[in-house]
């Protein structure tokens, strides 16, 4: 079992480290200096050259860490002998960023703002992307944030960053968290800034959004809160109701046993299929409607 997560940890550290490769990739720096919203021209970052050294250092590690993963047995000392030179170059390759000469244009401390981004960026993707389960209910527990990324301009005016959003993990939600899970669900969710009690409906308006969101990156086709058809007669309780509903539609592939189940929550005069469109109208003790 230990050895089985170790080689998980290895596997795991690999991913999280190897997009850095494209900073000396002719392809993958465009793409790399995109998906970070910097202009890399008037950065002075256009040519991976720069970065070759470095970044063979790194494929070198990454390497050694594969064949690594192929042994039959790994040892303390064959850990130590990846991870410490694996720090070593990924810390190298911040310090080359960093220190990067650029023009007088450029703000003194763009290339450290440009190297925070760029290790944001490794860890974002790298949960999204490998945990998206776990992302969504990080979100929801305020430990996964969603914050603003302000726009850089050089001196003379012109965009060095793009306005933008990322997720960063909130370091002092996590320790909360893990001391008493509850007291701090219950502070964050149940509680307003003045410590009253929220409204069922301020809860939901407070996890409704978020939840739509980590479900439409999971996929699905979520929403909250129903737009409401002017030709619909409805009582002003029920138009205040439809503004707090999650709507969910996914297609679900469900177990013959409970087929049965799901089929009595249904509004459709056809018989089950083994696949079943089920759109969920969250709120209060609301139930299921779905078509096969």
């Amino acid at each position: 079992m230990t050895m089985e997560l170790e080689r998980a940890a290895l596997q795991h550290t690999a991913e999280l480290v190897d997009p850095l490769l494209a900073l000396g990739d002719t392809e993958g720096l465009p793409d790399l200096l995109k998906a970070l919203g910097w202009d890399g021209a008037i950065l002075g970052i256009t040519d991976p050259t720069i970065f070759a050294s470095t970044i063979q250092g790194l494929a070198n590690v990454l390497q050694g860490l594969s064949d690594l993963l192929d042994q039959e047995s790994i040892t303390l000392p064959d850990l130590a002998n990846v991870l410490v030179p694996l720090a070593v170059e990924v810390t190298q390759i911040v310090h080359v960023v960093s220190s990067l000469p650029h023009s007088n244009e450029v703000p003194a401390d763009a290339l450290r703002m440009f190297s925070e981004d760029l290790m944001n960026l490794l860890v974002e993707y790298y949960i999204v992307s490998h945990f998206p389960r776990l992302t969504l209910i990080l979100e929801l527990l305020g430990i996964f944030k969603t914050i603003e990324v302000p726009e850089v301009k050089s001196t003379d005016g012109r965009m060095l960053r793009q306005q933008s959003t990322c997720r960063k993990i909130d370091l002092e939600a996590v320790l909360p968290t893990l001391r008493d899970p509850l007291a701090y669900l219950r502070k964050e969710f149940l509680l307003d800034a003045n410590g009253v009690r929220r409204l069922a409906d301020a809860v939901a308006d407070l996890l409704g959004p978020q939840l739509a969101d980590g479900l439409i990156e999971a996929g699905m086709m979520a929403s909250y809160g129903l737009p409401l058809d002017p030709q619909l007669s409805l009582t002003p309780d029920e138009a205040e109701a439809a503004k707090h509903l999650l709507v969910v539609e996914g297609v679900f592939q469900i177990d013959p046993n409970i087929r049965s189940i799901l089929s009595s929550f249904a509004r459709s005069d056809r018989a089950p299929s083994d696949y079943w469109r089920l759109r969920h109208l969250c709120r209060g003790n609301r139930t299921p409607s779905g078509t096969s």
